[in-house]
């Protein structure tokens, strides 16, 4: 979000204006913000990115399982942390676009089931359910547990493939 602030605040705005976003992991977090911004909206979007990572808390993100904390999570559940807050303040946030995507967007997680690459993008994901596929990209194993959608278990994509360039310029 920095570097996406950074750029959008230095030299021709024009300079930075993207048709399509791409994100692995975390940065399929970035891209699904960034997706709700038309291209020459940089600078807006930039700053909803900012001031969203900048109030980010533990809390807003993961909590432990009720009854044995940690403990729990990491030896009874699919992860150590219950990441629904995280789940849930990824679909508020894109709520708050009720025009939905204004670019092409992909984002990608590893399909546990089969050990493949999934890809979301605007054409194959609704904007109502795209948070689950950008939470799901960043589903980090053994730390937050896989991500069901879709008939699909999902984790962190960069366990496969943690730069998608090729998805940006099909």
């Amino acid at each position: 979000a920095g570097l996406v602030w950074g750029l959008a605040n230095s030299g021709n705005e024009e300079d930075f204006y993207y048709d399509v976003v791409t994100g692995v992991s975390a940065g399929a977090i970035n891209a699904a913000g960034m997706a709700g911004y038309a291209r020459d909206e940089v600078k807006a979007a930039a700053q909803f990115l900012s001031d969203t990572w900048s109030g980010l808390t533990n809390p807003k993100i993961w909590k432990l399982y009720d009854g044995e904390g940690l403990i729990k999570g990491c030896l009874k559940e699919h992860g150590c942390l219950d990441d629904s807050p995280l789940v849930a303040l990824i679909d508020g946030l894109l709520k708050g676009f009720p025009q939905g995507f204004k670019k092409r967007v992909t984002v990608a997680s590893a399909n546990v089931g089969t050990g493949q690459y999934e890809t979301f993008t605007q054409g194959n994901t609704s904007w109502e359910d795209f948070h689950y596929a950008a939470v799901a990209s960043g589903s980090i194993p053994g730390a937050f547990p896989p991500m069901h959608y879709d008939g699909m278990v999902l984790m962190d994509g960069g366990t496969i493939w943690d730069v998608n360039l090729p998805s940006a310029v099909k």
